[in-house]
Order: C-alpha cells, then structure tokens, then sequence
C-alpha cells in the first residue's frame, strides 16, 4: 500500500517524458509514438579506413532525431537516467541474434571527471539492463589511463591521434577476454576511432573478435 502511494505520488509530480521530445507520457509508456516513428532502422555500420581493431560495427538507431536528443539530455541534461527507454529501444534491434553468440559486454570507459560531473557513466543506463536480459556478464574491465580532448570539435585523423593509447585493462582482467568475442558498447559512432581504441587493448590482450554497438549513428 505505501510503495503504491508513493509510486503514485511520484508519477504526479514527476510525470514520465519522452526523452526525444520531452513530451508528456501515459504510464508504462516509455517514448511517444510520433519519436518511435523517427528512431530510424538498426544496421551494419561500413568500416571506415582507419578502423584496425574492429571485426563489426552496428547501431540501433539514428542519431539525427529524437534519438540524439534523448542521447544529449542524457549526458548534458537533467535526465532521469532511467534505463526504461533504451531498453526499449535496444528491443527493436534486429541482430539480437548474432549478440547472443559473444562472451560479455564491455562499456567504453568514461573520464573519470566527467564521471564525477555526472554522476554516472551514461553507457551503463543504456546498456547494462540488456546485457543482463541477453544474460551476456558486465565487463567494465577498461580504464582511461591519460586525460583526452573532446572528440565532438576534432577531425577524423585527430580523433584517432587523441585518443591514442588513452585506454588500458584494469588489473588482472586479461583472462576475462582471451579468446573470447566480446561486444564493446557506447553510446554514438562517429568515426569509430573511441572503440576501434577499446578494441585494440582488448585485441592485445587476446580476445579472439570484437564488435562494436552504439545506440545511435548518422554513418552508414
């Protein structure tokens, strides 16, 4: 009886919104329809010249639209950070399928000042609850071992440059990747230098395939 008062209460001060149009939503009701409409379609991402480390890359959605807007509150702005929408979302993917054949899941790291900043790490709200429906294990085994500019100003070439032996493996983790194929996740793709990063430590330390998935792109 409390935790259904309070859970109505909270409703009716805190209404759930649409994170792509911060409009008003019915509950259990996670985007509206007009933004279900304009996510845009799942798909195989071309790897692109500098990609080395890469063996695939998808994305689940589009990032121009309601998508990328919901993407941008979520690291900028006063989001709930609730997992509700992107679990959602990440249901519409078509490729679940070729996922379920890989070891875990590994999150880009984020920069820890940023993580101090926000409070959390926006790759874990979007992809953590999924991975443990796909019961695929949680591997945030990586951490970023030198300060890094933003990519979002920085040409291709740059963004690899920058990005360069920024990550490393924490501790003793190694022998959670040997041999195995693991899926590294973040949020966006732009030129895939961020994971094709993560790939190469992973790679190193002998893991046998590695694929990237975003939750949204612009790139083909």
């Amino acid at each position: 009886m409390g935790i259904k008062f309070f859970h109505f209460l909270n409703t009716m001060l805190y209404p759930p919104r649409c994170p792509g149009c911060n409009g008003l939503l019915r509950p259990q009701q996670h985007w509206c329809h007009a933004c279900k409409r304009k996510w845009g379609d799942g798909r195989r991402l071309q790897r692109q010249g500098n990609i080395r480390f890469l063996d695939a890359i998808y994305c689940v959605a589009s990032y121009r639209g309601p998508v990328g807007n919901g993407l941008r509150d979520l690291k900028y702005g006063a989001h709930s950070g609730q997992d509700d929408p992107w679990r959602e979302l990440l249901s519409s993917f078509p490729w679940t399928k070729r996922l379920q054949t890989h070891h875990g899941v590994v999150p880009v790291p984020l920069a820890w000042e940023k993580k101090e900043i926000r409070g959390f790490n926006q790759t874990e709200i979007l992809f953590r609850s999924w991975a443990r429906h796909m019961e695929l294990p949680w591997l945030d085994i990586l951490q970023r071992v030198r300060p890094t500019a933003g990519q979002y100003a920085l040409t291709s070439q740059e963004r690899y440059d920058n990005i360069k032996n920024a990550f490393a493996i924490k501790g003793n983790c190694a022998s959670m990747v040997k041999g195995r194929h693991i899926i590294v996740v973040d949020d966006i793709y732009t030129t895939g230098a961020t994971l094709d990063g993560c790939a190469r430590v992973l790679k190193k330390h002998g893991a046998a395939m590695i694929t990237g998935l975003v939750m949204a792109s612009d790139a083909r």
